[in-house]
């Protein structure tokens, strides 16, 4: 016999996974097998029945982590930088607001500047 919070915590996460719009149909029907799995194996088995029920859980919570690192897209160096410059936006405006008073007040700097580029 399953306790109660289980049935409720099973219920929500079902409700959850139906009224899902970011998931496809067969991570709907993976997931929800997945939760009925897991919560038929906390109680009324025997032990061995148990044990299988906790292996193919598992089972399945690997094949998911793998499945989703296998579905991370690559990223394009292009796209790295761009994002690097998006994330860094105002500590290169900083960078160049500094530098820019720096010149303003020191000029000769300009040619020391120069100098290490050359």
């Amino acid at each position: 016999m399953m306790q109660d919070k289980i049935k409720s915590q099973r219920n929500a996460c079902l409700s959850a996974i139906d009224n899902s719009k970011s998931l496809d149909e067969n991570d709907k029907i993976l997931f929800r097998d997945l939760i009925n799995n897991a919560a038929d194996g906390t109680n009324g088995l025997n032990q061995e029945e148990k044990l299988q029920n906790v292996s193919e859980t598992v089972f399945s919570l690997v094949m998911l982590k793998i499945l989703d690192k296998c579905s991370l897209p690559k990223e394009d160096k292009r796209y790295s930088l761009y994002k690097m410059v998006t994330e860094c936006k105002w500590a290169i405006c900083v960078l160049g607001g500094i530098l820019s008073v720096a010149l303003i007040l020191r000029p000769e700097l300009s040619a020391l500047i120069t100098s290490f580029f050359n």
